[in-house]
């Protein structure tokens, strides 16, 4: 397959088929990083490609990519790579976000105003500092949507 056109990006990388496992249940869902950062490109207006190998029974997945405008050149094979993620046996349940020494307020800035332009919003729950034993049984319980803010 021969193209002439010029991308800002090309995102190399598996697709991933992944199983995540909760407290609340089981879900599946299409992964991978290569899936991730092209559609977070694309968003951004980035002029993106995609090579990425994947099983035929996964090709809904190429339609996706050329839906949003990222050009997918497919490697099929006979199956996709299988990720599984088992938050009780391998986590702890805990979120955090965490900067680096060299990111300014003005980074931060800009980041959230990416995030914003992108219709991004994060879901949460706010407890009261004396209600933290309910939220930590609510994660027990995987009574849990977005993140638990304890406010002090």
């Amino acid at each position: 397959m021969t193209t002439n056109t010029v991308y800002d990006l090309l995102c190399i990388g598996n697709y991933t088929k992944d199983t995540i496992i909760t407290p609340a249940g089981t879900q599946y869902v299409d992964g991978g990083a290569v899936r991730y950062a092209a559609h977070a490109a694309a968003r951004l207006g980035v002029k993106t490609a995609v090579v990425t190998r994947l099983a035929e029974e996964d090709s809904r997945v190429v339609d996706m990519f050329k839906q949003s405008g990222i050009d997918c050149f497919p490697v099929f094979t006979p199956h996709s790579t299988l990720m599984k993620l088992d938050y009780p046996a391998q986590l702890w349940m805990e979120k955090e976000i965490k900067s680096v020494a060299n990111v300014t307020r003005a980074d931060v800035r800009e980041f959230l105003q990416v995030a914003a332009d992108a219709n991004i919003k994060p879901e949460y729950q706010e407890y009261e500092l004396k209600d933290a034993n309910q939220a930590l049984i609510e994660m027990k319980q995987g009574k849990i949507r977005g993140s638990k803010v304890l406010r002090m």
